[in-house]
């Protein structure tokens, strides 16, 4: 290792150093006991480039990091090398509304970014996501229906691969391999060192939600599934069911300010609500209204999965309030 550290414009942390402990704390404590061999805080693309080649002659264990969310712990791993890139965080918005975007910059600060610019992007609402990890397993979030996955406004990237080669791909150059980066997955074809995103004009927001007692989550669900199926691209909307806080809301967000209708409906479907919130943000405010909340660590395990079909509704509550912690 002290040959990697000499090498390196960053800090190469390991276990007997005293920033260690607090270097390899990531979102999720559920991973505090893993010890990996040694942390390495990357400040160019070239540091990039040295621990790739360090790990791949020396057969270490090597994952990418840059926000540190990843719910499976891929970005802590037990006797490796990180390859930590969130020091690689600007964010430049071009005269042709391109953000060209390093690799550990986290959303709040690529809102920050694009959102005074006037533009705005299809991306997640906590703040402190890494945009990389987001970005290479598709990127879902609140203007997705309009604008798209974050992969599919991904106009080119800088990665380095296992050879320890820095390339730019894009749809002109290395054309495969950019598709592969486009929501395959996270560090599997390399560690990313840059993005560069197609943004759009922003647009005036509209937030909203509706709250209901929990013995009306079945009938939630049932409104919800044949509502969303009926609504313009430009409604993004999300149940938060469980028994975790006996939750049994209804929330979203809708691009343009004439929403009220289609609110007014979902509401008439299920029944009156205990409370209704709905407010006009612009791109900025609308981002960091959803970030309210979200720097705190925490100790959860998530899964995602993708519906073909309807689900049961009373099936799903029956699933989802069967545990004193589970939500939907």
């Amino acid at each position: 290792m002290d040959d990697l550290a000499r090498g390196l414009a960053g800090r190469l942390l390991q276990p007997a150093d005293a920033d260690y402990a607090q270097a390899k704390r990531v979102f999720l404590s559920l991973y505090d006991h893993r010890r990996p061999a040694a942390i390495a805080l990357c400040e160019t693309p070239a540091d990039v480039q040295r621990c790739v080649e360090f790990a791949r002659t020396q057969g270490n264990p090597v994952a990418a990091r840059s926000g540190g969310h990843s719910y499976a712990g891929y970005s802590t791993p037990d006797g490796g090398l990180i390859v930590d890139v969130s020091r690689l965080d600007t964010v430049e918005v071009r005269d042709d509304g391109t953000a060209v975007v390093g690799a550990g910059a986290r959303m709040a600060g690529v809102y920050s970014e694009i959102g005074r610019a006037g533009r705005m992007l299809s991306a997640g609402t906590c703040p402190s996501v890494g945009v990389a990890g987001l970005t290479l397993g598709g990127g879902i979030g609140v203007l997705g229906r309009k604008c798209g996955l974050s992969s599919d406004q991904l106009v080119a990237a800088t990665i380095v691969t296992a050879d320890g080669a820095l390339h730019t791909v894009s749809d002109t150059q290395e054309p495969e391999l950019f598709w592969a980066l486009r929501g395959a997955g996270g560090g599997n074809f390399g560690v990313i060192t840059s993005f560069t995103f197609r943004t759009v004009p922003a647009e005036p927001l509209t937030v909203w939600s509706l709250d209901y007692t929990p013995d009306r989550q079945s009938a939630i669900l049932e409104a919800w599934q044949q509502w969303q199926a009926e609504v313009p691209e430009e409604m993004w909307s999300q149940v938060r069911i469980g028994s975790s806080e006996r939750r049994a809301e209804v929330g979203g967000c809708f691009v343009g300010t004439n929403a009220t209708p289609l609110v007014d409906d979902l509401a008439r479907r299920i029944g009156p609500a205990q409370r209704r919130m709905q407010r006009e943000f612009d791109f900025l405010g609308a981002m960091r209204h959803f970030a309210t909340g979200n720097y705190e660590r925490a100790a959860f395990a998530s899964i995602s999965r993708m519906l073909t079909g309807p689900m049961d509704p009373q099936a799903m509550v029956d699933l989802i309030t069967s545990g004193p912690e589970m939500y939907l």
